[in-house]
């Protein structure tokens, strides 16, 4: 089945990723989309508003199922032009959405079919306008433009000097240009509330869940509306019997209303309502899904006003300009690098229920199913000891070894000592980037992104591109442990950002355990206190493990393996490097290629290089780069590392 989605925007997006859920969904389109929606959907360059492109699109793509999401182009015609062309359409058809379009006409079809509402007048002169408002002096009172305004066509003045004011702004003035040539002037309501959307096929009502929107900017609903800045769902007070009454009352009247006056509606019905003293009213119909777009098209000053409002987020709103994040989504594409929102399944409930979850985050890799698993979060100083770096790497690979998954950092010192330990076991490991990942800091680690990477997942909350700043990276901290249900402290001094982390793990209610080291060490005194004041102390992966033993499957006899690796008395002493073989290059030893000799040359015999670099260093084409690696690897005059990583064996000689 292949389904066309119109729109593009958050809506829209919202729709494509539940459509694209079904099984019965072979493909989704999307017209015209956005950076987001690629990711989920085909997007094609067709305007929302433009009629004859979607059906054109429509045919092009042989589409089974076309939903038009937007009230624009419901209003004006777009379902029906899709059905004269033979399309299975979700949205009701131009006589049905006028229930939105017009606010004249669905408060006199409340008005026809006693369906309870606001007392009204409807006005196409503002001196009259003026008059009544004037005669009634009732205040606050509600003024709305007739047309779509974007959810902003309602004004709710205090006074009749605002009243007047607002009259004028409608009416003469065109704020909401042709919506505004006539207007409804209605009582103020008071009570709850209550936003109810519903699917309907024109008989049957089946009700979403409910929700409360918060319009008005200021304290006391006393600021302009502002099209919509957030909702509480379900709604408090949409109890039972009050949606019952609604059912009653509203919901199947204003259908039957619908089809009685040959406007059958067929598609999503959105019930703004008000509950009164008096019962259930309505306050408005819209002929479509909510729309999350209304926040970003917000006056920023307004939202300021709103709690928790920060002024460099709403900073970034002002000119509305999506090109910077048009260029962070193609920049993804291009380097592999996927994104998860807050709102995804995948999103680990771990993260999710700390203090402050990203919203959003980078990742690179497979996602494991981490709320399943235990997870451990290893930090340590960059300036350790042998000793340090011993312990991080017998941990790293024990904690693996038994089943648990590795949280670090990536920095050098104890997080690349850690992580090196659990890839040597095989383990899936978690990197948390304090950068964007395409950018590889420390330099030291960068061959670990891409193991990580390959054995378990990369994460950023930082876009593609992003340099690393000291700023950065407490604040990553507080994503190392809200991933894992413990964190492992191996070496710190008495001031150090593994402190900080052990300390944000406790304030999340995660463990937080410690490897004892010298009294008189500095580097081990963070680690020291810690187990003084409760941590718990290690010394082997068993006694992570252990305490989790009956929640998740762990292997602690695994865990008790050494890792073959360098222990710490090894560590004090360096070991005395074998020599290499020696091989002439000018006796002609052997019979080697000018390509051969050429990677032999730019090789090191110490630091690995990776294909790509070792292709752009002698500027050979790369077939032939990996041809002649593995001639000279059968030959044993190069050895290759893990990810593709290559050394030479041998020592040049002229």
């Amino acid at each position: 089945m292949t389904v066309l989605v119109v729109g593009g925007g958050g809506r829209e997006h919202a729709l494509v990723r539940k459509i694209k859920e079904s099984p019965r969904v072979d493909s989704v389109h999307c017209c015209p989309g956005n950076g987001g929606i690629a990711y989920d959907a085909v997007c094609h360059n067709v305007a929302a508003m433009d009629i004859d492109g979607v059906v054109a699109l429509a045919k092009e793509i042989k589409a089974d199922l076309v939903v038009v999401a937007p009230d624009d182009p419901l209003v004006a015609g777009m379902v029906d032009a899709l059905n004269a062309a033979g399309f299975a359409t979700f949205g009701p058809r131009a006589n049905a959405a006028i229930i939105e379009g017009s606010k004249v006409f669905s408060k006199d079809l409340m008005q026809k079919y006693h369906i309870p509402t606001a007392e009204y007048r409807v006005f196409d002169d503002p001196r009259a306008a003026i008059e009544y408002i004037t005669e009634k002096n009732e205040f606050p009172t509600v003024i709305k433009a007739d047309g779509l305004a974007l959810g902003k066509g309602v004004l709710i003045p205090e006074s009749l000097e605002e009243a007047v004011a607002g009259v004028k702004e409608i009416m003469e003035d065109k704020v909401f240009g042709a919506s505004g040539n006539h207007i409804v002037v209605e009582e103020f309501l008071t009570g709850p509330e209550v936003s109810v959307l519903a699917f309907t096929d024109g008989k049957c009502v089946r009700p979403m869940v409910s929700s409360m929107d918060h319009k008005r900017a200021l304290d006391g609903d006393k600021g302009l509306n502002t099209g919509g800045m957030g909702t509480v769902s379900p709604n408090p007070y949409y109890t039972e019997a009050v949606a019952q009454q609604c059912m009653d009352t509203i919901f199947l009247p204003t259908i039957a209303a619908m089809n009685a006056e040959g406007r059958t509606f067929q598609g999503c019905l959105y019930f703004g309502l008000m509950l009164t003293p008096k019962g259930p009213k309505v306050i408005e119909y819209n002929c479509r899904f909510g729309d999350p777009e209304s926040i970003f098209y917000a006056d920023p000053d307004e939202l300021m006003l709103t709690e928790g409002a920060d002024p460099g987020q709403l900073k970034l709103m002002e000119n509305h300009d999506l090109a910077p994040a048009d260029k962070i989504l193609s920049d993804c594409q291009r380097l592999d690098i996927q994104l998860l929102t807050f709102s995804d399944a995948a999103y680990p409930g771990r993260l999710k229920n700390i203090y402050d979850p990203p919203a959003l985050l980078y990742y690179k890799g497979k996602l494991p199913l981490l709320d399943d698993l235990l997870s451990v979060a290893v930090v340590g100083t960059r300036d350790c000891t042998p000793y340090g770096v011993a312990c991080a790497e017998k941990l790293g690979f024990g904690l693996a070894s038994g089943g648990a998954v590795v949280v670090s950092g990536l920095a050098k010192g104890i997080d690349a000592a850690a992580t090196r330990g659990a890839l040597r076991a095989g383990g899936v490991t978690i990197g948390v980037a304090g950068n964007g990942l395409d950018v590889h800091y420390p330099y030291e680690s960068r061959y670990l992104y891409e193991d990580v990477a390959a054995s378990g997942v990369l994460f950023s909350e930082y876009p593609p591109g992003t340099e690393p700043a000291p700023g950065h990276f407490p604040v990553r901290n507080r994503i190392l442990s809200g991933l894992s249900l413990a964190a492992l402290v191996v070496e710190a001094p008495e001031r150090s950002g593994a402190l900080i982390t052990a300390m944000t793990a406790l304030e999340q209610g995660r463990d937080v355990f410690a490897v004892p080291g010298p009294i008189d060490a500095p580097t081990s005194v963070g680690c020291n206190r810690l187990i003084r004041d409760g941590a718990g102390l290690v010394t082997d992966a068993s006694d992570i493990l252990r305490e989790y033993e009956g929640r998740f499957a762990l292997d602690l006899k695994e865990a008790r393996e050494e890792p073959e690796t360098l222990g710490y008395q090894a560590r004090t002493v360096p070991e005395p490097k074998p020599v290499a073989p020696a091989l002439s290059l000018s006796r002609g030893d052997v019979e080697l290629t000018d390509d051969q000799i050429a990677i032999l040359k730019a090789l090191s015999d110490t630091e690995p290089m990776q294909v790509d670099d070792l292709t752009e260093l002698v500027d050979i084409p790369t077939r032939r780069v990996l041809s002649a690696l593995t001639v000279l690897e059968i030959d044993q005059y190069v050895v290759q590392h893990a990810g593709k990583h290559y050394t030479r064996a041998v020592t040049l000689t002229e």
